[in-house]
This record gives structure tokens, sequence and C-alpha cells, in this order.
């Protein structure tokens, strides 16, 4: 029987998915998800309060000699973390960036504005650097928020 879930601030439905022993895909995809589904076509789109299904985990049976040792792994699913940087006057702020995000550390320059970087399912707060910029931000997976513009002094 699936149970309903209710996103909190930083959860996203592959995060959720993970956390249950499931995939993005089978809690997306869940019948009783098919409104939310329609308001929010991107299920890295949650706000806190949506409700979300999530079936109950199946098991299954594999074949092994017995006196054996078997390992079986999970596939761990990834997410991608989309930043843009913008000047207070609305145009792409390109510049190198120090990102470190899920115990990893990422370096470039934000090409068009936008930082894109494939990271662990299961971070939640990072750390921007812009060095030439002299700036440090906090970043803070599923939380679709926007920093309100600043002016250097």
């Amino acid at each position: 029987m699936a149970t309903t879930h209710t996103v909190d601030h930083g959860e996203w439905v592959a995060k959720i998915a993970a956390s249950k022993g499931l995939t993005e895909k089978k809690v997306w995809d869940d019948a009783g998800n098919a409104t939310l589904k329609k308001s929010r076509p991107n299920p890295n789109l949650l706000f806190k309060g949506d409700r979300l299904q999530v079936p109950d985990t199946q098991s299954k049976d594999e074949n092994g000699a017995t006196e054996k040792r078997h390992r079986f792994r999970l596939k761990a699913e990834k997410a991608e973390l989309h930043l843009k940087l913008e000047h207070y006057i609305d145009e792409a702020l390109e510049t190198k960036y120090i990102l470190k995000i899920g115990g990893k550390e990422f370096k470039g320059t934000s090409a068009g504005g936008e930082i894109k970087h494939e990271i662990p399912i299961t971070s939640e707060d990072g750390e921007l650097s812009l060095p030439d910029l002299n700036i440090q931000l906090t970043v803070k997976c599923g939380h679709q928020s926007e920093i309100e513009p600043w002016k250097k002094d």
C-alpha cells in the first residue's frame, strides 16, 4: 500500500525515492502522483507541502549457491545541480567558481552564467565560491529560491 509523503524544504522526488529504496521513475510514475505530475512536470521542482504518493518497495528473489558469499549492490542515482548566476541587471555572470558539495569539489567558469554538475542524490548543503569577486554563498539543494540582488559597495 502506498504512503503519502508531505514534501519539506530540501526534498525532490529522486531524493525521497532513494530514501525509500526506490527509483525516481517508480515514484514519479505512480498513478497516485498524476495530479502532482501534471501541475509540476519537473520532479525536481517540488515545494514544501506538496503531497507525494510513495509506493511500497517490492522484494525480489535472486538465486545463489548456499555457503557462498554473494554481493548485491544498489545502483545509486545521482542528481544534477543547476545554478544560474546573474548580475543585478539581469545579465549572465561569467566568472570562475569553486563548488563544494556532497563531498566533492568542482572548479570551472560559469559559461553563460550557468553551472551544472552531477552530484550525489543525498547532497543537501554546499558552498559556492566566486574567488574573482570575493563572494561565498551557501547552496541548499532542493530549495527553489533566488538570492536577492546585491550591489558592491
